[in-house]
């Protein structure tokens, strides 16, 4: 278990760090663009903000930035545009799940490495960018929809400890 954790905070630091070797940093963190930017698109759908245009394909901006992807929406409004902008969120109760249910079992170096990278691109997936934090603040009626939204998701999805069953 405290292998498996190290691993996962050992690549994320290293995914992390290679932000400065662009093309790298780009392949590695791929499949955590695109659960990020998918969240985006299907709360958005579900929220009315009429999703238009996804992109997961990288574009530099300038010398000292890369925009990973992007969604676009046709009625992004005060209530829904909060919720589409905090939707990678949602991928936390993914990250606790796959915590709580996969890190118990005995796992292999291989298995081990392969889980630590999930971990990785889920965790650093779930973070809402700058732009997205600024989104919520600027629609921030439907963040504070959203939030409690979330924390009775993750309340359902991931299960109680044992141990808080005893009181």
């Amino acid at each position: 278990k405290v292998v498996s954790i190290f691993a996962t905070v050992a690549l994320l630091t290293f995914i992390l760090r290679m932000r400065r070797m662009a093309p790298l940093y780009v392949l590695l963190i791929w499949p955590a663009t695109l659960m990020h930017e998918v969240t985006h698109w299907f709360v958005g759908w579900l929220a009315g903000a009429r999703p238009t245009r996804l992109s997961i394909w990288p574009k530099r901006l300038g010398t000292r930035s890369i925009r990973l992807g992007y969604v676009s929406f046709a009625n992004a409004r005060q209530f829904n545009g909060g919720a589409a902008a905090l939707a990678p969120l949602l991928l936390i109760p993914a990250l606790l799940s796959l915590y709580r249910f996969v890190l118990p079992m005995n796992l292999s170096l291989v298995n081990i490495g392969v889980y630590s990278f999930v971990m990785a691109w889920l965790f650093e997936g779930a973070w809402p960018s700058r732009t997205d934090w600024r989104l919520a603040l600027k629609c921030w009626p439907g963040s504070l929809l959203f939030l409690p939204l979330l924390l009775l998701f993750i309340a359902l999805v991931v299960p109680v400890p044992s141990f808080v069953h005893a009181f």
